[in-house]
């Protein structure tokens, strides 16, 4: 016990004093890929038919719809006021009127970088996605001079390039 902590407190103490900072998890992303993750990005944000994609070996949820082990696909009718299902993605994305070329590119981009989601941010007044694995995010906006700092929900917020910024997000 006390030979971890006197290694964890040594590590950090070299970490100080090298001026190293402590990488954020998903900043190699952009760093090897910033073409493609901004033309992803902009293509995404001008997408009229998906808003969420999250896709994880346990679950899958595509805007509101939602499939978790081997049950069918379930979505709200806001109309209705009642739960819907669908048996399979084919279905759900031809009631979402979401095109299936549009939704594989999506699906592969997420798997080939081993991200759970991607997601428009709605709430702010610039345009934007986020992009996580876990409680590690990357924030996209296309608008220059745009700016996100921390806060209660997101936290370690830190500026990559004009259009960039990763963060680590707490989801309580």
């Amino acid at each position: 016990m006390k030979f971890t902590i006197f290694f964890a407190t040594l590590l950090l103490l070299t970490v100080y004093l090298s001026g190293c900072s402590i990488r954020h998890p998903l900043v190699h992303l952009i760093e090897n890929d910033l073409t493609i993750m901004e033309e992803k990005g902009r293509s995404f944000l001008a997408n009229e038919t998906i808003s969420y994609l999250f896709h994880t070996p346990e679950c899958s949820i595509i805007n509101t719809w939602k499939k978790c082990g081997e049950v069918n696909w379930e979505g709200f009718d806001i109309k209705k006021g009642e739960q819907i299902y669908a048996s399979d993605i084919a279905q759900v994305l031809d009631i979402e009127d979401i095109d299936d070329q549009d939704y594989d590119s999506l699906l592969t981009f997420l798997k080939q970088r081993n991200i759970d989601s991607i997601r428009k941010v709605i709430e702010e007044s610039y345009p934007s996605i986020e992009i996580e694995s876990g409680l590690d995010g990357l924030r996209f906006s296309p608008v220059t001079g745009y700016t996100f700092t921390a806060d209660d929900e997101y936290y370690n917020v830190q500026k990559v390039t004009d259009h960039w910024y990763t963060y680590t997000r707490d989801r309580n």
